[in-house]
C-alpha cells in the first residue's frame, strides 16, 4: 500500500473516532444533567411562533429591498437606453432589460397582493380569535 493512501486511511479513521467520541461525551453531558431543559428563545422575536407570522414578516422584511432594487434597475436600464440610442443592437438589449424590469416590478406587487387576499381569506374563514398577522398591502 502506498504512503500516501495509508496517511489518507489514517486521517479518516482518527477523524471518525474523533467525532464518535466527542458525540459520545457530550451525550452523556446532557444526559446527566439535572434540572429543566435548556429554553432556546425566538432569534425573530415575540409575535412570531407561526408560520404565517414568520412569512409575514419574511414579506415584510423583503419587500422594502426588492422595491428599492427594482427601482435601480429600472433607472439603470432607462439609462442604457439613452446611453445606447445611436446603437439598435445595445438599444435592443436596454429595451428587453427594461420590459423585464417592469415584468418583475409586476410580479413583486402580485405577490404582495396575493399573499394579503390570501391572509385576509384565512382570516375571514377561522373561527378562533387567533387571527393571522398579515402583510399590510
Amino acid at each position: 500500500m502506498s504512503t500516501a493512501k495509508s496517511k489518507k486511511i489514517y486521517w479518516t479513521i482518527l477523524s471518525l473516532v474523533i467525532v464518535f467520541f466527542q458525540s459520545n461525551i457530550l451525550h452523556a453531558q446532557i444526559g446527566q444533567s439535572v434540572g429543566p431543559a435548556p429554553i432556546i428563545s425566538n432569534p425573530l422575536g415575540r409575535g412570531n411562533d407561526t408560520i404565517a407570522a414568520f412569512i409575514a414578516m419574511l414579506m415584510d422584511t423583503i419587500f422594502p429591498i426588492a422595491a428599492m432594487a427594482s427601482i435601480f434597475f429600472m433607472i439603470f436600464a432607462g439609462f442604457r437606453m439613452v446611453l445606447y440610442s445611436s446603437n439598435e443592437e445595445k438599444l435592443a438589449e436596454a429595451r428587453q432589460a427594461f420590459l423585464w424590469t417592469v415584468i418583475g416590478i409586476g410580479v413583486l406587487l402580485g405577490a404582495k397582493v396575493f399573499s394579503a387576499v390570501v391572509c385576509g381569506t384565512v382570516n375571514q374563514l377561522l373561527s378562533s380569535p387567533a387571527q393571522l398577522s398579515c402583510p399590510r398591502p
